[in-house]
């Protein structure tokens, strides 16, 4: 790395007009998370998860990416959470911008009837059934109580 003076040295800023913001994908579609930043000299790109888990790359799983874009394919529910863009170039102070990729995931529900002793304990006090669905896959993962 050259030797810089005080005027040439500019820290890392990040371009918020040309970075991604909070995103939302598809399960099973790619998307890119781009992140550009302007400093001297010019800035390295880092990639993290926010929450120190690993980033699901394929079938590999890396806790950081070097580049100015992140590249997710075939989004699942692995990608789900906030990502942080990491600027730093020497000068001080790094700059990071925190970006939400949400993966809107295909459901699937089951559902439990009521056994016989259920119903008849059921029909002793109200004229309605009750039937519990729950979500086996999708996110987020909730269980919704229905009245028939």
């Amino acid at each position: 790395m050259e030797k810089l003076n005080a005027t040439q040295a500019i820290p890392p800023k990040v371009d918020e007009a040309l970075t991604s913001s909070d995103s939302d994908v598809r399960e099973g579609a790619d998307i890119a998370l781009r992140c550009v930043a302007s400093g001297h000299p010019p800035p390295t790109i880092t990639w993290r998860r926010e929450d120190g888990q690993n980033i699901s790359l394929g079938k590999y799983k890396v806790s950081s990416v070097d580049g100015a874009v992140l590249n997710v394919t075939k989004a699942s529910r692995l990608h789900m959470g906030a990502y942080l863009c990491i600027a730093s170039n020497g000068i001080l102070p790094a700059v990071s911008k925190r970006i939400v990729l949400s993966v809107n995931c295909k459901s699937s529900l089951s559902w439990t009837k009521p056994t016989l002793k259920h119903s008849l304990i059921l029909n002793r006090f109200a004229t309605r059934h009750y039937v519990t669905l729950s979500c086996l896959r999708g996110a987020p993962a909730n269980t919704v109580l229905l009245n028939t």
